[in-house]
């Protein structure tokens, strides 16, 4: 995992902790205690299911002791706008992402997961992660990233970590962006429209209908909830 998430300073003391056991004969399993942040996950053998546990570890805490907030969604910096994609798990805020990419002033900071401080201006979203971790048909969505999918170990659920830098160069990632637009995605072939300007409200009630879009939050109590919605003032 070290290659993949940014390291702490070796002096700073460890605030969470993920222990990850093989049980064999045992379901696969996750339990969280909030007070120490200790995460036990049990025959988790999923890269992908490992890192989003250690994000929302992180989350937890920055929550709690630095209203800094985790959301599960694409953070772009466009001609130094950013702009946030939030949706559900398979919706395809990582696809749009790497689409925008394609633009000449498009640069990454998340395509998955982000955090977000919010103070007196602007809320300023910074990235979680060092690369990418990408599904193999991305290469086959958008044909400039297929390189990039050739050159990729792909592990049994047909994701790889990459390095985007290889396709869009070293300046077309970046670790943070203010953000000025939010696009909220949703699958839904019964509805016929494409776009529809949403008012703080509706935002915030799509986003509690839908869990704030992130599976992976460990606690989810009212005192939480109350906090998550300061994101959206």
């Amino acid at each position: 995992m070290g290659r993949q998430l940014f390291s702490a300073d070796e002096n700073n003391r460890s605030h969470g902790r993920l222990i990850v056991l093989t049980e064999p004969g045992q379901p696969l399993s996750v339990k969280y205690d909030p007070y120490t942040k200790t995460a036990f996950l049990v025959n988790v053998d999923y890269y992908g299911w490992v890192k989003s546990l250690a994000l929302a570890v992180a989350g937890d805490i920055l929550e709690d002791e630095h209203r800094i907030y985790s959301v599960h969604g694409a953070a772009i910096d466009i001609g130094c706008l950013g702009v946030s994609i939030i949706a559900p798990s398979g919706t395809g805020k990582t696809t749009h992402s790497w689409g925008l990419l394609r633009i000449p002033a498009a640069r990454l900071v998340s395509d998955d997961w982000f955090f977000v401080r919010i103070g007196t201006r602007e809320p300023l979203a910074f990235s979680s992660e060092k690369n990418t971790y990408i599904q193999a048909d991305v290469g086959a969505i958008w044909n400039e990233y297929e390189s990039l999918v050739d050159k990729a170990t792909l592990d049994q659920q047909g994701r790889a970590v990459v390095n985007v830098r290889w396709i869009v160069g070293a300046s077309g990632v970046i670790p943070m962006t203010t953000i000025h637009k939010i696009i909220l995605l949703k699958r839904d072939a019964s509805d016929k429209r494409i776009a529809t300007d949403l008012t703080t409200e509706e935002a915030l009630q799509y986003m509690l209908d839908n869990d704030f879009c992130n599976p992976h939050q460990l606690v989810g109590d009212k005192r939480k909830i109350e906090l998550r919605k300061k994101l959206f003032p």
